[in-house]
């Protein structure tokens, strides 16, 4: 491999991880296998596993390296898309209840002092009469427009997630309370224009209920509860507003 190394110099560096594996073959006269990512000139990455069997004689003289590479780009794709489905929603491909809550329960842990790490939970008003009124169909379609819409305005270090139904998840990640009644606002304004359904003119609301974390807080199905406590009070008050939760009750009301 060294010889062909110095006669074909474009593919040296494909090249250097077999030459190293090599030399650790024979280094340590045992058989060695590692999964390597490579990338030919003028092709698509590939992700092989790669085995090299070093054979000597009795007197211990060198006579063969066997190597055998499997390719088995296809396979790692598909175990990639099988773990993306597994925190994804399957309808919008937003984050979905596993992924927020794994990475909400990550920032309560590791997030530097004086950010404020809270839940919310969007509930769409309206969405039922037109499921019932346009169909299953058409109520997907909204649900994806709608979830576009909210990426618009929610980015890093925020994160937007599907919960199910017409309900969705935000993890929020914030220097100040503030931050996060701004967002809610601009959410809440966006959804309030029509949307163009299947031919179909369609208006809906949103609701918000939200909850940060105290200083010590890591129990996220509480800050859950919170939560939907004050996305609970926002609906008993006529809908299309957001709440978050403070002490034993919901404050800042904006309708």
């Amino acid at each position: 491999m060294r010889e062909i190394q110095k006669l074909c110099p474009e593919i040296s560096g494909l090249l250097a991880p077999l030459v190293r594996m090599d030399a650790e073959a024979w280094r340590w006269e045992r058989p060695l296998s590692e999964s390597l990512t490579l990338t030919p000139p003028g092709k698509d990455e590939r992700v092989l596993t790669v085995e090299m069997i070093p054979l000597t004689a009795e007197n211990g003289v060198r006579r063969a390296l066997i190597l055998s590479a499997t390719d088995m780009t296809e396979q790692k794709k598909a175990e990639a898309i099988i773990a993306h489905m597994a925190f994804h929603d399957s309808l919008t491909d937003l984050p979905n209840r596993r992924l927020l809550t794994d990475t909400a329960v990550e920032r309560l842990r590791s997030s530097p002092p004086g950010r404020k790490i809270g839940l919310g939970i969007l509930d769409l008003d309206g969405f039922k009469e037109v499921n019932d009124r346009l169909g299953h169909q058409a109520g997907d379609h909204l649900l994806e427009a709608v979830a576009g819409r909210l990426l618009e305005i929610v980015s890093s270090p925020h994160l937007l997630a599907r919960l199910g139904g017409d309900e969705f998840g935000l993890l929020l990640d914030c220097q100040d309370v503030s931050e996060a009644e701004g967002l809610f606002s601009r959410m809440i304004d966006r959804l309030r224009l029509h949307f163009d359904i299947e031919g179909h003119t369609v208006t809906i609301s949103a609701s918000i209920g939200a909850a940060f974390a105290l200083s010590d807080e890591t129990d996220i199905k509480n800050l859950l509860r919170k939560a939907d406590l004050s996305l609970y009070s926002v609906k008993q008050n006529g809908k299309n507003g957001w709440q978050i939760f403070s002490g034993e009750s919901p404050f800042s009301p904006l309708s």
